[in-house]
């Protein structure tokens, strides 16, 4: 999830724990997530980083179920931009049809 929050709102892609040179081969990222560490938060909403951070919970159970995940993403997509996503420069809007495909998906975001 955190890569595709990153690719919405931002527009490109990053390495997940891009910012830790060292950790350059996949099985050192599982390494590091198994032990907690999770990639950094660019500055992004913060109703997008907690719900982020819910989903990185070390308690399975504490996690939110895809229920209650896709909920909140209806919640957040249903607010207007400022309540949704704080002071941004393109704010996503919701998407009209859920029909688009991702390309038509990520433009409606962004406009």
């Amino acid at each position: 999830f955190w890569e595709l929050a990153h690719r919405l709102l931002t527009g490109s892609y990053m390495r997940p724990f891009g910012e830790f040179a060292n950790l350059t081969l996949d099985f050192q990222i599982l390494m590091q997530a198994s032990r907690g560490v999770r990639p950094g938060m660019p500055r992004w909403p913060p109703s997008i980083v907690a719900l982020i951070r819910s989903m990185w919970s070390a308690d399975v159970g504490a996690r939110p179920t895809t229920t209650a995940l896709l909920l909140e993403l209806a919640r957040l997509a249903a607010l207007p931009p400022p309540a949704r996503l704080g002071a941004t420069r393109n704010p996503p809007r919701p998407v009209t049809s859920p029909s688009v495909g991702a390309r038509e998906w990520r433009r409606e975001m962004v406009r």
